[in-house]
């Protein structure tokens, strides 16, 4: 493995506006979790994008893993804003960047540690809502929001 003499590293997490940078600084600010789960990615050889953009139905974020020969080669992190209000009053909790944020640094996460434990990843071995799930409800606490439960 390549070691940089100067102790630099490539930026492995990108931000496609000065706007979500803010945001995703934002959340590792204001909760320890989201703080360790960014620093995390970024400290993963993948290479990850952030970006808002539009999203179908009432989503408010999405992510979206790479990968090549079992291994997470990096995704695209998705965030709609524009749904959080219609996700609030759907969920009957508070839904905002830092909460979706949250939710989906857990799946970039968890699809990067089941590909490395496990050596594979795909539709019956990835990190499902349940998964991410608790990485929100980590980042709710943190926040004083009411955790997210699954509706039966």
């Amino acid at each position: 493995m390549f070691t940089d003499p100067f102790g630099l590293k490539a930026d492995t997490v990108e931000y496609a506006s000065s706007a979500v940078k803010k945001g995703a600084e934002g959340c590792a600010q204001a909760s320890k979790t989201c703080a360790q789960q960014l620093s995390a990615l970024q400290n993963d050889p993948s290479k990850w994008l952030v970006k808002f953009g539009s999203l179908p139905g009432h989503r408010t974020g999405n992510t979206n893993t790479q990968g090549y020969a079992n291994q997470v080669t990096g995704g695209t992190i998705t965030i709609d804003p524009s749904h959080f209000g219609v996700a609030s009053k759907d969920l009957g909790v508070t839904v905002n960047f830092n909460t979706t944020f949250g939710h989906e640094l857990g799946h970039a996460n968890g699809n990067i540690e089941i590909a490395n434990t496990t050596g594979s990843l795909g539709p019956m071995n990835h990190c499902d809502e349940k998964c991410a799930n608790i990485v929100e409800n980590k980042v709710r606490t943190e926040l004083g929001l009411p955790l997210l439960t699954p509706k039966p």
